[in-house]
């Protein structure tokens, strides 16, 4: 678990048009896709069968997304591809959760995720301790992003933070290497406004 400064990613959204503005889970999306495919040692079976890969090269990540519905917990599984901007996966999330909580998700809404987002921020959850589903070798968590003390060039300020963890499965990555991926997800979200790639 880190905690990473947000303040960043909240002024980033506010200065985007409101019909393109893209959601926090949609940017977290992006942010941990580029971090997955980033990675030489954080992958899943379907990816170490070489499944949708070209040429050496990640194209794209195939994410659980948990979602409350009405039935329950749901965990429909969003293709991302990295050529994608983060307002691109926002419109296929919305659809995604629509058929989700409408209970109108099929076979291929559900399988084979590579790695899987559990973004509880919205009740107010801080930290989480996510389990990894079957078939991959980790799980990211987001709590909630909220103004906490951070010291700012030697002064102690409210700014907007949110606490990150990753689960990892050892018999497959080191710890090392988890702490890769969170470290990128991290500078994803701080440096926001100088990725050219959102």
């Amino acid at each position: 678990t880190r905690l990473f400064d947000a303040h960043g990613l909240v002024e980033w959204r506010k200065s985007q048009e409101s019909v393109v503005r893209p959601s926090v889970t949609a940017l977290l999306l992006k942010a941990l896709a580029n971090s997955y495919a980033g990675s030489k040692s954080v992958h899943s079976e379907r990816h170490l069968n070489l499944a949708n890969i070209n040429d050496g090269k990640i194209t794209s990540v195939r994410i659980g997304v948990a979602t409350d519905t009405p039935r329950g917990l749901v965990v429909p599984v969003l293709e991302v591809e990295l050529s994608q901007t983060a307002s691109q996966i926002g419109l296929q999330l919305v659809e995604l959760v629509a058929l989700a909580r409408g209970g109108n998700l099929g076979i291929d809404h559900v399988k084979e995720a590579d790695i899987t987002l559990s973004n509880l921020g919205a009740y107010g959850v801080d930290f989480g301790q996510p389990i990894i589903p079957p078939g991959q070798s980790a799980m990211v968590f987001v709590g909630a992003l909220k103004k906490r003390p951070m010291v700012i060039k030697e002064q102690v300020v409210a700014r907007e933070t949110v606490y990150i963890t990753i689960a990892s499965d050892h018999r497959v990555i080191d710890g090392a290497a988890a702490a890769g991926i969170l470290g990128m997800i991290g500078e994803f979200v701080e440096l926001i406004s100088e990725n050219s790639l959102v």
